[in-house]
């Protein structure tokens, strides 16, 4: 498919198309061309860089359009910490969103969260360990440090190894959990969805659960957090206003 040429600049829809989205709300901003081997920078007002581990950055480009993305890889332990200050302490509503491939079928990895074991629970996006070795993409969120609500894909929605996809999940306090690939909604759950969510003493990591197990096989393109739930047409908009879209229909 050809890339539409305006779109060939991450400054572009970074400034002019992201920003017009998110304004204030916007508290996590990772974009594919904006780091380096050590730090992926934050382009939202609240400076969250990214301390990473054992990532490698490679290139990405299709046709005119060029960028960069971090490869993980789950023996090293590849991760990367965004850490805990007071702006990612959320406990209200939220909208996570990550831009991701997944290099062969397994189960069980996070894309982006804020949890731990029983007694740290938190926010999560990612996939769960169910039946099938592909697994599932989940969303979830706690209402205190032990239980959670959660929503999940069908299995045929689930993660497909090579393929790049926009995953994300939104949390309106005592309304609704909702799980989106590709800027369309999977899953929604409505019922039982706590006031408020639980704010575990743990930082935000990508690419693994915050205390450090269940990481990723895989690349990550982008990734953002804001701090309110943004509508199913926000989500789209987002979705196919994204650099990431250009790429993804040209190597898909």
């Amino acid at each position: 498919m050809t890339l539409c040429n305006i779109k060939n600049d991450v400054n572009y829809w970074e400034t002019n198309e992201l920003k017009q989205i998110f304004d204030n709300s916007l508290i996590l901003y990772y974009t594919s061309d904006n780091g380096d081997n050590v730090t992926w920078i934050d382009r939202s007002m609240y400076n969250n860089n990214g301390l990473l581990y054992n990532t490698t950055r490679t290139p990405v480009h299709s046709s005119n359009i060029f960028g960069s993305s971090l490869k993980f890889n789950a023996i090293s332990n590849s991760s990367v910490l965004c850490g805990n200050s007071s702006i990612l302490q959320l406990t209200g509503a939220m909208t996570a969103i990550i831009w991701y491939k997944e290099d062969f079928a397994e189960k069980g990895y996070k894309l982006i969260c804020k949890s731990g074991v029983s007694g740290q629970r938190g926010w999560v996006l990612g996939t769960e360990t169910i039946t099938e070795s592909t697994g599932t993409f989940i969303a979830s969120i706690a209402s205190d440090p032990i239980n959670s609500t959660y929503v999940e894909s069908d299995f045929s929605d689930g993660p497909t190894p090579g393929t790049i996809n926009c995953i994300g999940m939104t949390y309106k306090p005592s309304t609704s959990l909702s799980l989106y690939k590709n800027g369309y909604k999977l899953k929604e759950k409505v019922t039982g969805i706590p006031a408020m969510q639980y704010n575990p003493p743990l930082p935000v990591y990508i690419g693994r659960r915050s205390d450090g197990i269940q990481f990723l096989n895989g690349t990550i393109y982008s990734a953002l957090l804001c701090n309110r739930a943004l509508t199913p047409s926000e989500m789209l908009t987002n979705y196919q206003n994204s650099f990431m879209y250009y790429i993804q229909r040209s190597i898909n």
